[in-house]
């Protein structure tokens, strides 16, 4: 296993560690004297995004995909969205451009649930296929744009006094559930890629089972 540390895997952890001052900048920009904290906490999540895409870039181009990056990133985009959202359901954070109550808990809820299957799945079958699917981009890529959305709307709430134009709340609650609708396909597809290996494990335990075999290349 390559457990090298990369440019790549060294961006998933500065990633990683740009979450506490996300925190800090939201918690404190209500405080008198520190509005200005939200452009921070704006500028932030605008960064730990880009260095999500630039990680997989730098991974793929640089040839150099490693076994701690394929968790390590996946980890990096959990820690970050899951504590921006959860911030921005707060009652702390300004009502105009708060989440919905229950956006949180799928959210956490889905990651909960892969976190104890994958766990589950490397006991029972002493190894975990771990591959991101397409749903899974799209969820990550949905929540992104709505966590960066938001911030910009308190962003400009906060900069101009007459606030953001009169669309983007009707904007907010449709990308709200756009990303709520793609983290619950990706939770189902995912449950169900890891039914499969644990059904495949099942069928080779089995007396005269066989796991099932490769495609050939040339297939």
């Amino acid at each position: 296993m390559q457990y090298k540390m990369t440019l790549a895997n060294r961006l998933t952890v500065l990633r990683i560690i740009l979450i506490p001052f996300f925190v800090i900048c939201v918690i404190k920009m209500d405080d008198e004297g520190y509005t200005w904290m939200i452009y921070c906490a704006l500028g932030l999540f605008a960064a730990m995004a880009f260095s999500d895409a630039l990680d997989g870039i730098f991974a793929r181009r640089r040839h150099e995909v490693t076994e701690l990056g394929k968790y390590l990133d996946p980890l990096a985009d959990k820690l970050a969205m899951s504590t921006a959202i959860i911030l921005l359901s707060t009652k702390m954070w300004p009502d105009y451009s708060r989440l919905l109550w229950f956006t949180p808990v799928i959210v956490i809820s889905r990651d909960v649930f892969l976190l104890l299957g994958s766990l589950i799945i490397f006991l029972v079958n002493g190894k975990l296929k771990f591959q991101p699917n397409i749903t899974g981009k799209i969820t990550t890529v949905s929540q992104i744009t709505l966590i960066l959305f938001v911030l910009a709307c308190q962003s400009l709430k906060t900069a101009l006094p007459s606030g953001p134009p009169d669309w983007t709340r009707p904007a907010m609650l449709i990308l709200q559930w756009f990303a709520i609708g793609w983290t619950f396909i990706s939770w189902m597809s995912y449950t169900y890629v890891g039914s499969r290996q644990l059904h495949e494990h099942d069928v080779a335990a089995k007396p005269g089972g066989h796991p099932a075999q490769p495609k050939s290349p040339d297939a």
